[in-house]
């Protein structure tokens, strides 16, 4: 998911990946601040994690391996994907920790098919969210959406 910031040159990214490496600095303030290398399944990003979330999150960077990741990409890069974090927080804990979810909208890999989503479906706990599956079908995007999942 990405959207333009208003009176911003910074679009905002909601995207979840796994840690594969973390490197975590001083700044010269003396604060902790952390680079993170983050992949899915298709791509690889930078996650620059400031002190103020660093602060937040560095509990979590040690004891989980995936997460949910809301931030800026930084347009001075081009050539690859880095995100300035604004929040960091465990997929197992998102839910606990982002309580105003107005709507879930998953975008599935491209060779999935529609009984691996049925699958999925079926291991998800029903919630109040409602919830979409965006994902490929000969050649066409298709979105399914469950609504009243209680």
């Amino acid at each position: 998911m990405m959207h333009q910031a208003k009176d911003s040159e910074e679009f905002m990214v909601l995207t979840c990946g796994m840690i594969e490496s973390k490197k975590e600095i001083m700044t010269k303030k003396g604060d902790k601040m952390a680079f993170l290398q983050v992949a899915d399944q298709e791509h690889h990003a930078e996650v620059i994690v400031f002190p103020k979330t660093f602060q937040k999150a560095s509990h979590w960077l040690n004891t989980h391996s995936i997460f949910v990741i809301k931030g800026a990409v930084d347009m001075q890069s081009p050539q690859s994907c880095k995100i300035k974090a604004a929040e960091i927080i465990p997929l197992d804990l998102f839910f606990d920790e982002w309580k105003k979810i107005e709507h879930i909208q998953l975008t599935l890999p491209a060779h999935i098919s529609f009984d691996n989503i049925t699958a999925l479906k079926a291991q998800l706990q029903k919630g109040p969210v409602p919830l979409s599956f965006i994902f490929q079908e000969d050649g066409k995007t298709m979105q399914l959406k469950y609504r009243d999942w209680e």
